[in-house]
């Protein structure tokens, strides 16, 4: 069984006749392991966390969060590189991935 409901996926498909349409039954489930999803019309999959800030990361998030915590407490980039034990280009990706995706 999926983690997430189809109920609240839409096809990202920008040319598909049900893009960003929630509720259109043109949503099923693509493979339940891996939360992806497929729509009926265009054959487009997905996956269920798409528009969530860890979209893309590989690290755990909490870890990302107590980072990018430290960078606003005023530490520099480099201290927190070397307390998360992440390269400081690292820390400053994640910075700027998650700045871009909490300003949509």
């Amino acid at each position: 069984m999926s983690k997430y409901s189809t109920a609240y996926q839409f096809c990202p498909n920008r040319n598909c006749q049900h893009h960003r349409q929630l509720r259109e039954g043109n949503v099923n489930v693509h493979d339940s392991k891996k939360n992806r999803f497929i729509c009926k019309e265009c054959r487009k999959t997905w996956v269920g966390h798409r528009g969530e800030r860890r979209y893309g990361l590989r690290t755990e998030l909490t870890k990302i969060e107590r980072a990018l915590d430290l960078l606003q407490a005023g530490w520099s980039i480099r201290k927190t590189a070397e307390l998360a034990q992440v390269s400081p280009s690292t820390v400053l990706r994640w910075k700027q991935t998650l700045q871009r995706s909490s300003s949509y």
